[in-house]
Formats: C-alpha cells, structure tokens, sequence
C-alpha cells in the first residue's frame, strides 16, 4: 500500500473511533429519551455533560491510538531492520564461503603444480623411449599375425593416453603467456576441428558468418581450448550425435569487442549440481578423468583476457562458450 493510501487509511480510522466516542459519551441520554420521550435529557446540562465528557475521551482516545501508531511504527522498524541484518548475514555468509572455495582451490593448484612441474618431466622420457619402441617393433615385425599387431596398437595408444595427461599436467603446471596476435576466426575453428577425431556417427554442424572480425589471442592456446572442448562434446555423445560450433560478434559498452564462440553437443547433459564444479582442479565426471582439462581451458582463456562458461540441461546437451577479445585497435 503507498504512503496516500495508508494516510487516508489511518484519518479515516481515527475519524470513525472519534464517532464512535461521541456515540458512546451521550449513549445515556440517547436511551432515556427514547424510553421517555416527554422528560427532555437533552438539555443544557445535559449537553454539557456529554460534551465535556465526549472531549476527555476523545481526548485519551487520541492519546491511546497515537500510542499503539507509535509501537506499529517501531515494529515496522525493528522488522525492516531486521530484514536487513538478515540480508547483510546471508550474504556475508555467501562471501566467505566463496573466499573458502577460493583458498581450497589455490591450495589444490598449488599442490598440482609442484607435483606436475616434478613429475611431469620424468614420466615423458620413458614413454617416449616406449613409443619408439613399439614403432621399431611395428616396422621389424610388418608380418607379424594380427592378435600382436592388436597389441601392439592398444600399448601405443596407451601411451598416447598417458602422454596426454603429462601433457595436461604440465600445461595446468606452467602457463606460459600468451602471444598474441591477429586471429581469424573461421581458420582457429576449422583448425581446431581437424584436430580432433570425429566419429561417423556425430554430425558436425558449423555456423560461421563471413564478417566476423579479427580475434587478438594466442593461436595455440585458443586452439587448444578449442580442442579440449570438441574433445568433451564427442565423448559425451558415445552413442552419437549432433556437434555445433557456432561463433558471433558480442558487444560490451556499446560496442563490440568480443567474439563468442559456443560449443554445443546433444549428449546427455551435465547435472546441475556438477556445473559449478566443471572448472575446479580434479574434478571430473568421466570415470578415467584426471579432471584438469577444463581448469587448463579456463586458465588459457582468461590468460588471453577472455572468459568461458558452461550451460546444460539434463537430457538436452551441454554447451561451452567461450568469448574471446578481439583485435586492439578495434575494442
């Protein structure tokens, strides 16, 4: 209700408490005249008596209902303050709880790197001696019958696999900065795709309009940002799908700065009590997941001065968009 309507509220409140005093001051003489209309009650000292009578309790009366306006209004008060301090503990408590998050996750970050940065290195070289290895053994043994060329398949791709994490390891580890340069848009996209490996049964869709503007990255970096997440969106399809890469101009200010590219699979989704938790350090919700893919993405994007986020719904698919600066004399 507005401040209008509570007034006239209130005036008409008092007016009719005021009536009903009248009313109850002369109730007397109201029923004796009735009872015996020829004695006249209403006289002149009777209408004194009433009068006199009708002030002193119009008089409490006001006293009273300016008291019980006082202790509404104090009520009002202590409830709006209430209401405040309440609003205030709520998001204090939001607030430390996000510090706490920060700091455990800093704390794992740490950890990570000293350990990736020490171990990192000393995995590479025996897998890499492995590999040749099993190349040499490929060549000599061309004719070998096919259960040891299966074998000798899944050691490689084993090590392949084992590569890869040391590489996301190291690359969690030590984020080198980036070199920027002019990027376009369509090339980063086309190149990040043949890099990756796309089954038969996903369909790639891509949209890519002709006058999008020049990025400001590092090539290598976005493109293994690129990757990491075509990467994701593939393996959440295992029984196939649809694949979308689409990318538009973004404006901030007015005017348009940024490039938003947004990877999109139809997979099964990702709950949505694990989407604020896609881009901590060891998390992951593939079983054989290290859970550093996603951190390594969100470090690389932001070190290039640009961000990248997450949006799912069960059974509907999950996308990732990235947004990217673009070049400096035009942002």
């Amino acid at each position: 209700m507005s401040e209008q309507g509570r007034s006239f509220t209130g005036a008409k409140g008092w007016g009719l408490g005021l009536l009903l005093v009248l009313i109850m001051a002369n109730l007397s003489a109201l029923i004796d005249s009735v009872e015996h209309p020829e004695i006249p009650y209403f006289n002149t000292e009777h209408m004194l008596v009433g009068g006199i009578t009708a002030l002193v309790t119009a008089f409490f009366y006001l006293l009273l209902m300016k008291y019980v306006a006082n202790l509404k209004k104090k009520e009002q008060q202590i409830q709006l303050l209430n209401e405040e301090l309440e609003a205030k503990i709520v998001e204090r408590t939001r607030q430390l709880r996000d510090a706490q998050e920060e700091l455990v996750r800093k704390e794992k970050l740490f950890i990570i790197g000293e350990l990736s940065s020490s171990v990192g290195h000393e995995l590479r070289n025996p897998l890499g001696v492995m590999s040749n290895a099993v190349f040499f053994l490929k060549t000599v043994h061309a004719e070998a019958d096919t259960t040891t060329k299966e074998y000798l398949e899944i050691i490689q791709q084993e090590i392949n696999t084992s590569l890869r994490i040391i590489t996301d390891l190291l690359d969690f580890a030590q984020i080198r900065p980036p070199q920027q340069q002019l990027v376009n848009v369509a090339e980063l996209v086309r190149q990040s795709l043949g890099r990756c490996t796309l089954p038969g049964n996903v369909a790639v869709s891509v949209a890519l309009p002709a006058a999008l503007p020049t990025l400001h990255v590092d090539p290598t970096q976005m493109e293994q940002v690129l990757v990491n997440c075509i990467t994701n969106a593939v393996q959440a399809m295992p029984e196939g799908g649809t694949l979308r890469v689409a990318a538009e101009s973004r404006s901030t200010d007015g005017a348009n700065n940024f490039v938003e590219i947004a990877i999109t699979d139809s997979g099964e989704g990702i709950a949505p009590e694990n989407i604020g938790n896609l881009f901590q350090p060891l998390f992951s919700t593939r079983i054989n997941g290290l859970g550093l893919g996603l951190v390594v993405c969100k470090n690389l994007v932001e070190a290039n001065g640009g961000t990248i986020k997450a949006e799912s719904e069960p059974g509907k698919g999950a996308t990732f968009t990235v947004l990217l600066p673009l070049e400096k004399d035009k942002r």
